[in-house]
């Protein structure tokens, strides 16, 4: 949601590389002359969007993550869509060495693995 959902909006110090207000600003800058309206608009906030006949999407979103409410309500409106909330994870985790990282990293290229197979 380029409008900046709550958890956004609300985003202080604790969510360590992103801050609320930063962030609604630069989503402003990003879409000069548009109306909060506008930027709830697919294709800009795919949130909004047509969900229908997508594949199966696993998502991860931190406790600590900004993006916590863009994810679970898309995770909601996406079918077949696998979601993980993570304790105490910031955006952007899995680019940290730690164990929790590691073993995302690993399911994920498990569930990638298994969703090709079956496919193929």
């Amino acid at each position: 949601d380029l409008t900046g959902t709550p958890s956004v909006r609300t985003a202080g110090r604790e969510t360590l590389l992103l801050d609320g207000p930063g962030m609604v600003e630069a989503l402003r800058l990003l879409t000069p002359g548009l109306s909060d309206e506008q930027r709830r608009q697919p294709p800009l906030s795919p949130l909004y969007g047509d969900l229908a006949g997508l594949p199966p999407a696993l998502m991860f979103v931190g406790e600590l993550d900004p993006l916590l409410d863009d994810t679970l309500q898309m995770a909601e409106r996406w079918a077949g869509s696998e979601v993980f909330l993570l304790p105490q994870a910031a955006h952007g985790f899995i680019h940290f060495p730690t164990a929790m990282s590691g073993r995302v990293l690993a399911y994920s290229r498990e569930w990638i693995t298994g969703r090709l197979r079956s496919v193929g």
